[in-house]
């Protein structure tokens, strides 16, 4: 059965995230999103705060995949391939629009985008939420990895627009990971997959590894041939590209 989507929006929210967490704590059904005009506590990928101006736009989406858990692990490369191709038609030149390790979405290599997933367990069983912001007319000048916006690439788009486009997109990648599993979006996410086959830098707290981007396997972890030969396999870190 197709998933249907229904829009919640709120002028302002702390966190969409938290706002769809309290609503799949409480029951809510696969499909809500939540959309908020503004974010007062907007955050990333471990933890890290998202600068949430106005204009640009925020959402989450509200998922309960009968999926083992070790097929969760792999909805972000199904929310940045949806992003992906969302964009592309609106692009005269979508070469520059890439993917980065494990789910930025770059165009001319600059994210543009944030993914955010959360799950956890109610009575109703298993539920993931999806967070997703986009940099529609601004971006943060100053930021761990560099940033743009859809303006600033030469695209209007308004929230709207952007998130029904959005949600089409993604409505019919997640029923294909639902069916076929992570394998067809693992090939999507590759012919975009930003510096495969080249060197890349990965950070793992302290630790950072300079290496050549081999791979993605199917547990979405990433394989980085080391100076020395050896292989080394990545589930979770920070990539830094041409470094």
């Amino acid at each position: 059965m197709a998933l249907t989507f229904d829009i919640i929006d709120h002028p302002t929210l702390a966190s969409t995230n938290d706002e769809a967490r309290r609503l799949a704590e409480e029951g809510g059904r696969e499909g809500l999103v939540v959309r908020a005009a503004r974010q007062t506590a907007g955050r990333g990928r471990q933890g890290r705060p998202w600068i949430s101006e106005d204009g640009n736009l925020f959402l989450s989406i509200l998922l309960r995949p009968e999926v083992p858990m070790a097929q969760v692990a792999t909805l972000p490369f199904v929310a940045a391939t949806a992003l992906a191709d969302t964009l592309a038609p609106r692009m005269a030149d979508t070469a520059g629009l890439t993917l980065k390790w494990p789910n930025d979405v770059l165009v001319g290599g600059r994210k543009i985008s944030g993914i955010l997933l959360e799950s956890g367990g109610s009575r109703l069983g298993l539920w993931v939420v999806v967070g997703i912001g986009v940099n529609i007319v601004s971006h943060p000048p100053e930021t761990l990895h560099p940033a743009t916006s859809l303006k600033a690439a030469g695209i209007e788009w308004s929230r709207e627009a952007l998130t029904d486009s959005y949600l089409r997109v993604f409505g019919n990648l997640y029923q294909t990971w639902l069916g076929h599993g992570f394998s067809p979006i693992r090939r999507a996410w590759l012919r975009r997959a930003a510096h495969l086959g080249k060197h890349i830098t990965v950070a793992r707290g302290e630790e950072r590894l300079t290496g050549l981007f081999e791979d993605v396997d199917e547990t979405g972890a990433l394989h980085l041939r080391l100076g020395d030969g050896s292989e080394t396999i990545i589930t979770a870190g920070d990539v830094f590209l041409g470094e």
